[in-house]
């Protein structure tokens, strides 16, 4: 079949090729091919479907490739939620550490930021002897720091020492008031106790402290004549005193007695604590003292040449048979009963009045004094009987000795 010249119709304006591939020859294409129409009353081909117009390479512009997307964008994105999560996971684990009471750590003095903290710092303090950082933690400090010592601290340790220390925040807290409970081991005793905490003021507000970290001890029972001291310090000018848990040594200061009971007391815990007592007895060596200290006495008495001598023997004037006073030029004092040996006495002693003691005696004296205006040994005469001594030892070193003697009948 002969090729047929390529008609354009008349109405269709050649459309510009963009395609920037270099242009091919057309070649004829049969009726009916890409891009030709069919001409009026000539049937397409059989076999060749039609194509619509404006097919690719004919006229009709090539659609543009798409572009590939940049993956910088998902980059940026990547990074924003790797800083984000990062930044989010630091946060929380910073708010873990902040809001952990770590058993572990040494509480700061003064810097609990949880109840149990408080407690535990506290009691951790007194395990270490440490009376200072002990009392940081007081949400009211005593004033009468004198057994809240470093020193007194150590020494209750080495008697009775604070170990194994629990303390848990109790579920019964309130907003005002928060509670621990707390175990320890009070020397060989087990303490359970529940404390009251609360937040502090001012300052302090982000902090714990302890209402009750101290007892008060009232030692006016064992407080009198006799000094007494506790764990070495003076107790004579106190009514009660101050302490840390602890266990407390008692001693009196008198050579001339001893303690007949437990000289120390226990304060296992801060709160109500039991006043100590003491019972006193003369030592093992008083009695000898007390019979050489009053036959002494009296011997050197019996010696002076005086009407009373320094032992009130007797009155220290004399009269004659007138009533006159009788001027004299010497007295002498005789045993005419007993002596000043007292090793076989026994002085008694009397727990309401400590520090002195008092023997019964049978001892009968002769005073005789020798008037001045008495060329001769004429004399007069009076007996005495000595019936008791007391002793006053109130100061061991310098005891007052006094005898109760009286005249006997002419």
């Amino acid at each position: 079949m002969p090729s047929m010249p390529q008609q354009v119709p008349a109405w269709t304006s050649p459309q510009p090729n963009t395609n920037p591939l270099p242009s091919v020859p057309q070649q004829p294409a049969m009726p009916g091919q890409l891009g030709v129409p069919n001409q009026p009353g000539m049937p397409s081909q059989p076999g060749m479907p039609s194509q619509p117009y404006g097919a690719p390479g004919f006229g009709a512009p090539a659609a543009t490739p798409p572009k590939k997307k940049g993956k910088g964008g998902l980059i940026a994105l990547i990074i924003v939620l790797v800083v984000l999560l990062i930044g989010g996971g630091g946060g929380a684990a910073y708010w873990y550490f902040m809001l952990r009471d770590d058993v572990s750590q040494p509480v700061p003095a003064g810097e609990a930021k949880f109840p149990q903290a408080a407690v535990r710092g506290y009691l951790q303090a007194l395990e270490a002897g440490d009376a200072t950082t002990a009392l940081s933690f007081a949400a009211t400090p005593p004033t009468d720091l004198t057994f809240l010592t470093n020193d007194v601290l150590k020494s209750n340790n080495a008697v009775s020492p604070i170990t194994q220390i629990t303390a848990t925040k109790s579920p019964d807290s309130t907003p005002d008031v928060s509670y621990v409970d707390a175990t320890y081991q009070f020397g060989n005793q087990p303490v359970t106790m529940r404390f009251s905490v609360q937040k502090g003021q001012g300052d302090a507000s982000n902090y714990y402290f302890v209402n009750e970290v101290t007892s008060t001890v009232d030692v006016s029972g064992i407080v009198g004549s006799v000094p007494v001291t506790v764990d070495g310090i003076d107790v004579s000018s106190f009514k009660s005193i101050e302490v840390f848990p602890g266990t407390y040594t008692m001693a009196i200061q008198n050579s001339m007695l001893a303690i007949a009971s437990d000289p120390t007391f226990t304060v296992p815990q801060p709160g109500p604590a039991d006043a100590p007592t003491l019972t006193l007895g003369l030592s093992a060596d008083a009695q000898g003292k007390l019979q050489a200290e009053a036959g002494n006495t009296l011997k050197a008495c019996a010696k002076e040449d005086s009407l009373d001598t320094a032992c009130s023997l007797g009155p220290n004037i004399a009269l004659d048979e007138k009533g006159n006073v009788i001027k004299y030029k010497k007295v002498t004092w005789t045993f005419k009963k007993g002596s000043a040996d007292f090793s076989g006495k026994t002085f008694s002693w009397n727990a309401y009045d400590p520090t002195t003691a008092s023997a019964t005696l049978s001892i009968q004296l002769e005073r005789r004094i020798y008037p001045t205006n008495s060329s001769t040994t004429d004399y007069y005469y009076r007996d005495y009987s000595v019936t008791s001594v007391t002793v006053d030892f109130t100061d061991p070193d310098n005891m007052v000795i006094t005898f109760e003697a009286t005249a006997l009948p002419l």
